[in-house]
């Protein structure tokens, strides 16, 4: 038995790990009785539909029905919706084992690979995501492989592998389209990130290649008959509007939340619509809305500069804040931690505050410039800087938005932090800016957390009231 585990100790403490996720997601999830999300109600409706009609548009305005497809053919073809969050949990797990190997891979310690598992087995946030029907845990998936096939693209020195992870990628980001279009400028990053690399000149071909084949492949594939679209179809610009203005909720939030903010909103629409003689027929179509969003954006930039910069620090604080993911809150406030407030917060934000905290404590930030000397460093700065930009800088800001950098990137950057610690002579004093860095972020913390729990509670404990008045979960 000793022989046996000496001989497997690795395999049967990673195995161990995995197993613990994929448990505790299912504990999760067979705990709650929320089942019926508001915000997901059309793709949870669809499941339904599919069935009554044989099939409705994969895309409508938008909504991208992927996804109830995927929950029918749980619910129909194999005979409960439970195997859809079962295999939800499946491909949660996997993008954590995924994105720990390519880890390894990158800094070539089997410690980093551990401990990333490890971390990724303790943020909460991602764990209650399984339990939710909806797309981010196939997003963070695809995200995933993209991300390993990168790492083994710039390892690769054949020809073969180069096109095989080259072909691989252009497909993932392709498919990625069907579920969210965060991919769609990662045709940008990876021509940027082989100009910056022109000192290998096989990471620049590669890459500019790459580059230019995902632009003309993405530009063929979304306007062609494989991503269908309704005649007409015109998405509503609501993600961008709502991330440059002040109409969202508390300022970059998703949706109006005040009563004040809706009124101001139907106001100016319907002064806009007088100053520009639109009739009363058109004023709520998805056109002149997005015109009128597009011209208040505007207005709101160029009148008021400051706020709009004060805005976009705002949003990037609220995405790295401690205020709990509300889905994930409402998950467990109505299984695990049933109607406790406090223990759900906890469980939700203490993990990810901690993580958060230990980057900017073990980070060498006098040092940065140094990443620019190895490319994988070079990539994983790339990649968490495109998913800043596009969580918060390029709309509007919600929690969740946070998870695939997360997963994907800080994590494995966190393990990698820890395996590398080292005592040495004088080590807090190199520490003071990071010091100096954590003690802004604990202030605005403090702040956050006035917020939510005095100033703001009713808007949060009318939340959490809603959430026990939806329906329960289907048999």
């Amino acid at each position: 038995m000793n022989n046996f585990w000496e001989k497997n100790k690795e395999t049967l403490i990673i195995f161990g790990i995995l197993l613990f996720q994929f448990i505790l997601r299912i504990v999760i999830y067979f705990n709650t009785s929320l089942f019926y999300f508001h915000d997901y109600k059309s793709y949870l409706s669809a499941v339904d539909l599919i069935e009554e009609t044989g099939n409705i548009p994969l895309i409508r305005g938008n909504f991208l029905f992927l996804n109830s497809y995927i929950g029918y053919f749980f619910k129909y073809i194999l005979g409960s919706i439970h195997y859809y969050f079962i295999f939800n949990s499946f491909l949660a797990v996997a993008a954590s084992y995924i994105v720990a190997e390519t880890a390894n891979i990158i800094f070539n310690d089997k410690k980093v690979f551990v401990v990333s598992l490890a971390l990724h087995s303790v943020y909460t946030e991602f764990l209650c995501w399984s339990s939710i029907f909806y797309t981010p845990v196939l997003g963070i998936f695809l995200l995933s492989l993209v991300f390993y096939s990168t790492v083994r693209l710039i390892k690769s020195d054949k020809l073969s592998a180069d096109l095989i992870f080259g072909f691989f990628i252009i497909l993932l980001v392709n498919f990625s389209f069907y579920i969210k279009s965060e991919m769609k400028y990662l045709y940008l990053l990876f021509i940027i990130f082989g100009l910056i690399n022109y000192k290998y000149k096989n990471i620049l071909m590669k890459f500019l290649l790459l580059g230019i084949l995902l632009n003309l492949s993405s530009s063929a594939f979304r306007s062609s008959v494989l991503y269908p679209k309704l005649k007409g179809n015109v998405p509503v610009n609501d993600f961008v509007f709502f991330g440059h203005t002040l109409y969202g909720g508390d300022g970059g939030d998703g949706s109006f939340i005040y009563e004040e903010n809706e009124k101001k909103y139907y106001r100016e629409l319907d002064k806009y619509c007088l100053d520009n003689n639109i009739p009363d027929s058109l004023k709520y179509s998805h056109i002149v809305r997005n015109k009128f969003q597009s011209s208040e954006i505007k207005k709101f930039i160029k009148n008021h500069p400051f706020q709009w910069l004060k805005l976009q620090g705002y949003k990037f604080f609220r995405f790295f804040g401690i205020v709990p993911e509300g889905d994930s809150a409402k998950i467990l406030i109505t299984g695990l931690f049933y109607n406790n407030i406090y223990g759900t917060a906890v469980f939700l934000v203490f993990p990810f505050s901690i993580m958060i905290l230990l980057i900017l404590f073990l980070s060498d930030f006098r040092n940065i410039l140094k990443i620019f000397n190895n490319p994988f460093y070079i990539l994983i700065f790339f990649l968490s800087g495109y998913y800043i930009m596009g969580s918060v800088f390029y709309g509007q800001y919600q929690e969740r938005y946070r998870m695939p950098l997360m997963v994907c990137f800080l994590i494995p950057y966190l393990g990698f932090l820890l395996s590398s610690v080292k005592s040495e002579k004088g080590f807090m004093k190199k520490k003071i800016l990071n010091i100096l860095i954590i003690l802004v972020f604990i202030g605005i913390w403090s702040s956050q957390l006035y917020h939510v729990v005095v100033k703001n509670r009713v808007r949060y404990m009318k939340t959490i009231e809603e959430t026990h008045h939806k329906t329960d979960k289907e048999n």
